[in-house]
């Protein structure tokens, strides 16, 4: 596994604990179909959420939140919809963001129902 892959899995891994503290469920984690991969599914109060996880260990480039552009969240959104199909979900859902700066203490924002 390259370095830039074991970056991502530990952006992942806060997440997913930070989301578990939180209340979520987490239902599957980089799931992928021909479309491309959603990191984290989760469900909270009934709803699905899809979760994309944004890891940045500076901000040379931007703030992870800013890497999810819309091209991004329209891939999302398509993701969301082809997990609910094959899952034969028909609630609610949404979209959201988990932007992690790591650092000394690593920062953790919540961006809920993005669009």
């Amino acid at each position: 596994m390259d370095a830039r892959r074991k970056f991502g899995n530990a952006g992942e891994d806060l997440a997913a604990r930070y989301l578990a503290d939180s209340g979520f469920r987490i239902i599957a984690r980089q799931w992928k179909n021909q479309i491309g991969e959603i990191d984290l599914v989760a469900e909270f109060g009934g709803e699905l959420i899809f979760i994309e996880v944004k890891s940045r260990s500076s901000d040379k480039y931007g703030t992870p939140e800013e890497a999810v552009h819309a091209g991004k969240l329209a891939k999302l959104q398509m993701l969301a919809e082809s997990y609910c199909q094959v899952s034969n979900w028909n609630g609610r859902y949404r979209i959201d963001v988990i932007a992690i700066e790591f650092g000394l203490r690593p920062k953790i924002r919540h961006l809920k129902a993005v669009s």
